[in-house]
């Protein structure tokens, strides 16, 4: 019992010593180190001295710490940001609009027979480039040609018939006129005369008839382009219908693309004009391509149209099937207020620039109107010829003091992060 009542003396001995000497610099008036500043006002103020020299505050003597921020010298200035600066520009820009689209073959032809047969020899290597009329495949034609030939050889016994029968004819009419022969037997020898010579005009066509079927045993390009894969080589039969090669026109080529709704009435008025243009966002050497075709429907999933871009190909830099970021241009704007991309920052505000004013960097908030290239077109927020900040950014504060280099003189090295208000 002794020794439990020992604890309990001990702990609330604990407490009291823990209550007087809370610090006052946690604004506790009643604490030890308060009475000592009552009673010892040189305690108080070496005491300020002290906790000044920590980094600390002492809360609990408003006049101690006046008298220690008083006595402390003054924290130096920092040196200021090195930044690099650039004057907002009225320019001349094109209107455009990006995008990715695919690039598609303008004519894209499968090649198939349309007779069976069997091929005999292939013109050309798979994926090599064709011309129109090249000769692709040839088929065995000797049965044709057979055929063909019976065909002339008909002809031209029914020719001579033609010429016996015209002559009997003619005998006939001599000997009607005598009244040697009966009427009936001129009727005869004019009807085998024209019997003849609508077998003549069957024969004929029998011959032109293989005479076409001659020109299906070679099959030859259809447009200028690249042929793919060649599924059948020399040797192979094949049907009527059998799939054997395919062509894709590649130049001029298609490249396919979504233009959102609310830019067509801009497309179709500046194709209307003839100022629609499409480049390569990628290649801006390329030569530039028009729209070719525009979708008779806005895809309601979307809320996008579908155009397709002719572009010139010479150097099949473009391929079926692959992605292609394109820019379309519809027109031109004049007195366009523009910054370097990279003076435009973002914030919890939204977008802003810092500008420099006699060594102070402002922070400004700013409209973006559009972003063309490394440029960005400004609606509002800035006028033109204001120095705005292109590099250097993270080391600035609203009001702070700048240093500008020219670009290439200083990278100013991050010293904290900008903030927009």
């Amino acid at each position: 019992m002794r020794r439990f009542f020992g604890l309990v003396v001990a702990l609330a001995g604990l407490i009291v010593i823990g209550w007087v000497s809370r610090p006052a610099a946690l604004g506790d008036a009643g604490g030890l180190y308060a009475l000592i500043d009552r009673a010892l006002p040189a305690a108080a103020s070496w005491r300020a001295g002290y906790f000044n020299a920590a980094g600390q505050t002492t809360a609990a003597n408003p006049a101690a710490n006046d008298k220690a921020a008083t006595a402390a010298p003054a924290k130096a200035k920092g040196p200021a940001a090195v930044v690099v600066t650039q004057p907002a520009e009225l320019k001349q820009l094109d209107l455009t609009f990006g995008g990715v689209g695919t690039v598609q073959a303008i004519a894209s032809i499968t090649i198939k027979p349309r007779v069976d047969g069997q091929i005999t020899s292939v013109g050309v290597e798979e994926g090599a480039a064709v011309k129109v009329g090249d000769l692709l495949f040839k088929f065995d034609d000797q049965a044709l040609k057979a055929q063909l030939a019976q065909a002339e050889a008909q002809i031209v016994k029914d020719t001579a018939l033609l010429a016996q029968n015209k002559s009997d004819l003619a005998r006939d009419d001599d000997l009607l006129k005598q009244k040697f022969i009966a009427p009936q037997i001129r009727e005869t020898a004019q009807t085998t005369l024209n019997q003849t010579a609508a077998q003549i005009e069957v024969d004929k066509a029998q011959r032109d008839g293989i005479s076409t079927s001659l020109t299906y045993m070679e099959i030859r390009a259809p447009v200028t382009g690249r042929i793919g894969s060649i599924a059948t080589k020399t040797g192979a039969a094949v049907k009527s219908g059998d799939t054997l090669a395919l062509v894709n026109q590649i130049d001029p080529i298609y490249i396919a693309f979504a233009v959102p709704q609310n830019k067509l009435g801009e497309l179709r008025q500046a194709m209307a004009s003839d100022k629609a243009l499409v480049r390569l966002r990628d290649d801006p050497k390329a030569p530039t391509g028009k729209i070719g075709f525009i979708e008779n429907t806005v895809d309601s999933t979307t809320g996008t149209v579908q155009v397709k871009a002719v572009m010139p190909n010479p150097g099949e830099k473009l391929w079926p099937g692959a992605f292609a970021n394109v820019v379309l241009v519809t027109g031109t704007e004049t007195n366009a207020l523009t910054v370097p991309s990279s003076a435009v920052q973002i914030g919890q505000r939204g977008s802003y620039v810092f500008t420099v004013k006699d060594g102070k960097a402002t922070l400004k908030l700013v409209t973006v109107e559009r972003v063309a290239g490394n440029l960005t077109v400004i609606a509002a927020g800035i006028a033109a010829g204001d120095e705005v900040v292109v590099s250097g950014q993270m080391a600035l504060t609203d009001g702070a003091d700048v240093t500008t280099a020219k670009t290439g003189e200083t990278k100013p090295a991050p010293e904290k992060t900008a903030s927009a208000g």
